[in-house]
């Protein structure tokens, strides 16, 4: 049917298909035919309970710049609990610049590693990094 105003159009159980026309003054024809994306396969959760070690890398210019680094990502961890940890650690190794000064801990558990990346942005060495 020919929608001419705003009316629902519910999810069944066929995917959405629309035909849109457009007619130009000058004779010009354009259809063109759209249909909703197909339905993408939900991700099963992450189970960080299993408590795998993850390498956490961080860097900076200088020995502060690093450290304060390490006090940035502990507020991350605690701000986003729902992003798994391995994914976190994974950014950190692929799609940051490594620079001069480095820091690196190995932790299993998100609150450890905040604790430990906590200690290390206030000048501390605990061990596991």
């Amino acid at each position: 049917r020919v929608a001419d105003r705003a009316i629902p159009w519910p999810q069944g159980d066929r995917p959405r298909v629309a035909g849109v026309s457009a007619f130009g003054m000058s004779g010009t024809n354009a259809h063109v035919i759209l249909a909703e994306p197909p339905q993408a396969a939900q991700a099963a959760p992450r189970d960080e309970t299993s408590g795998r070690a993850q390498l956490l890398v961080l860097s900076g210019r200088t020995e502060a710049a690093a450290r304060a680094a390490a006090g940035r990502l502990a507020a991350h961890l605690r701000a986003h609990p729902a992003v798994a940890l391995c994914d976190t650690a994974w950014s950190l190794a692929t799609t940051r610049t490594h620079h001069e000064h480095r820091l690196a801990l190995v932790s299993g558990e998100r609150e450890d590693a905040a604790g430990l990346l906590e200690s290390l942005a206030r000048g501390a060495q605990p061990g596991g990094t």
